[in-house]
């Protein structure tokens, strides 16, 4: 699979529907780390075995209260924090991160930085609270709520220029894909 909104909302579908907390932080933090493995060039993944392992716990333990009632806002708040924990994670590896650069390519792949900007998880958080309140009151199918998660989630973790301009806006019962 390749590392798009699509890779990302399948991982996201496979989350346990359950009240029981660790379960509900496990399955969010597998599911961005498979998609994170998915990044590649030439065939070629970016990131070693040890630093998704490290990146995937400390998204884990950022992701605590996600089963608690709480605004939409909140919960999108949340989860940029526990992304940028990931990233913050990863980056703290260094040259751990990359295991090959894959050869004819004029720059490596991007890692996303951008996310640890505090204006871009404002406008991220603000994107997916739009999202979660669409998906509350649209009664869409979980394949459609998480593929909207997964277009707001994608640019910022794909390295693009993330603004408000860029991300989708979603409306009740109107899918973003």
């Amino acid at each position: 699979m390749a590392m798009t909104p699509a890779t990302l909302s399948t991982e996201l579908q496979k989350i346990a529907n359950t009240e029981d907390e660790a379960v509900v932080r496990s399955g969010w933090a597998s599911a961005y780390t498979k998609y994170m493995k998915t990044s590649a060039v030439l065939g070629v993944s970016p990131l070693s075995e040890a630093v998704l392992a490290g990146a995937k716990s400390t998204m884990d333990s950022a992701l605590i209260g996600i089963s608690t009632p709480k605004t939409a806002l909140v919960a999108a708040q949340l989860i940029v924090a526990a992304v940028k924990t990931f990233w913050t994670t990863a980056l703290a590896a260094g040259v751990t991160v990359w295991v090959t650069i894959p050869p004819l390519v004029p720059t490596p792949v991007t890692l996303p930085t951008n996310l640890l900007l505090p204006p871009v998880e404002l406008v991220v958080a603000q994107a997916l609270e739009a999202v979660f309140t669409a998906n509350t009151s649209g009664g869409l199918s979980k394949e459609a709520c998480y593929a909207a998660i997964a277009a707001v989630l994608h640019p910022a973790g794909a390295g693009a220029t993330v603004t408000q301009a860029t991300l989708p806006n979603p409306t009740p019962g109107n899918v973003v894909t």
